[in-house]
């Protein structure tokens, strides 16, 4: 028999049981806990503002804390932190009560999934006996992510690493900054001041993305995982303290394979900006940096687009073994503003074991030298649109400052990139083309 209520009727019954259904289905609501630093509560606490935990590592293993749930740090230092967690889904938040009032020497996460920690001071207090990392998570953890951190390598950092010697490098201060060894984790956001190699991303799916990282004396990123992605950071002032090659940003094929390293596939390195030097000209301790390194690979769909690079090595982009490569629209200029140089150079060329790199395609860039060394060459190899810059400052007449939107009146770079490859956006996020045509590098003019 059919049903005499009206349709109108119906469809409301319906919704509201679907609503009560979902209701039903939905977990606990998103509650806050409060944790307080060593030494300022008595007795085991409840995560209650009026009781809050006594440590991280309490609050992280009880069972009153869930995915999706807050924790809130009161403020104070907590020291060196290690923590063995959970997983959690979705990730667990943990962040100050009060913005700017959180210190933490050390942050070390043993075990642990779906953590997202937000607006910590990182930082040692004293000189020597430095941590191996300011932030480190172990291999097996996965999903932690970082944001918005201050991590320096010494509690006065970004007023005063440009008068450190030698001695305050190596052994008083300045030790790495983040070791992220777990899958689909990342620093977002944050500035690392004054540290020994800046970020490292061992894990498949990590991300870096909006950082400052400035005054380091090692590799500025490090990222090894497949499926990463490096964008939108600034990088600047490296510092030489021994015999290692310094990269703004650096790569390798690190897991084993069938007698050979598997290649690191899929990885994206665009928009991102890294100069050698803006301190004084005549620094003692100033280092010859190399841009972007990726020399031992294979790289398989490797991205590079949209990077403005001013170093003085002879790399500016480097890639070994590169298998359907694209470099687009990239910037890369002698840091010095040397004039007649032909570096740095965009490298591409074999594995160094000789395995042969193909389907590379570079275009829309400007540097100092274009150079393949492969030996079966393709015919994407092929420069399209890119331009041999030999008198950068007279271009870019605020180079040595790390200044690339100024520029000559008669600028060459404007509607000469192919369209058919430019990049949608540039380095700032401007839409390509502004004229005609997309401009050459890694900026579109007005």
């Amino acid at each position: 028999m059919p049903d005499p209520r009206p349709r109108s009727t119906l469809r409301l019954c319906r919704g509201l049981a679907l609503a009560l259904a979902l209701l039903s289905a939905a977990p606990a609501l998103a509650r806050d806990h409060y944790v307080a630093p060593p030494g300022a509560a008595r007795g085991p606490g409840s995560g209650q503002p009026d009781s809050p935990w006594t440590s991280l590592w309490a609050a992280l293993n009880s069972a009153e804390v869930r995915g999706g749930d807050r924790i809130l740090l009161l403020p104070g230092t907590y020291g060196r932190v290690a923590l063995q967690a959970p997983g959690f889904v979705p990730p667990l938040r943990i962040l100050p009560a009060e913005p700017g009032t959180v210190h933490m020497d050390a942050l070390r996460i043993d075990r642990g999934s779906g953590l997202t920690f937000t607006g910590l001071r990182l930082w040692p207090r004293a000189p020597g006996g430095l941590p191996p990392a300011l932030v480190q998570a172990a291999r097996g953890t996965a999903r932690i992510r970082l944001e918005a951190l201050e991590l320096r390598g010494s509690p006065d950092a970004p007023s005063a690493y440009l008068g450190w010697g030698l001695e305050d490098w190596t052994r008083n201060w300045a030790p790495n900054g983040v070791l992220l060894r777990g899958a689909e984790s990342g620093l977002f956001d944050s500035r690392l001041t004054g540290t020994n190699f800046g970020l490292t991303l061992e894990g498949d799916g990590a991300t870096a993305h909006g950082n400052r990282i400035y005054g380091f004396s090692g590799d500025a990123i490090r990222v090894l995982g497949d499926g990463s992605r490096v964008e939108d950071n600034e990088i600047g002032n490296c510092i030489k303290i021994n015999d290692n090659h310094d990269d703004g940003i650096q790569s390798w094929a690190n897991k084993p394979g069938d007698g050979q390293r598997q290649p690191v596939r899929d990885l994206v390195l665009a928009r991102n900006t890294i100069l050698e030097w803006t301190g004084p000209q005549d620094h003692p301790l100033r280092c010859v940096l190399q841009g972007i390194g990726l020399f031992d690979g294979a790289f398989d769909g490797l991205r590079i687009e949209n990077n403005i690079i001013s170093v003085s090595a002879y790399h500016g982009i480097a890639v070994y073994g590169g298998r359907g490569v694209t470099i687009l629209n990239n910037t890369v200029v002698h840091a010095r503003g040397t004039p007649g140089t032909t570096h740095p150079w965009i490298l591409v060329q074999d594995k160094k074991d000789g395995a042969p790199a193909h389907d590379v395609r570079i275009a829309g860039n400007v540097a100092a030298g274009l150079i393949s060394r492969m030996a079966q060459e393709s015919p994407l190899m092929t420069p399209r649109g890119n331009m041999i810059l030999r008198q950068p400052i007279r271009l870019f007449p605020r180079l040595l400052e790390g200044d690339f939107r100024s520029v000559a009146p008669d600028n060459p770079l404007v509607d000469r990139a192919d369209p058919s490859l430019a990049p949608p956006r540039d380095r700032f996020g401007t839409a390509r083309p502004k004229g005609h045509l997309p401009d050459l590098g890694a900026i579109e003019w007005q």
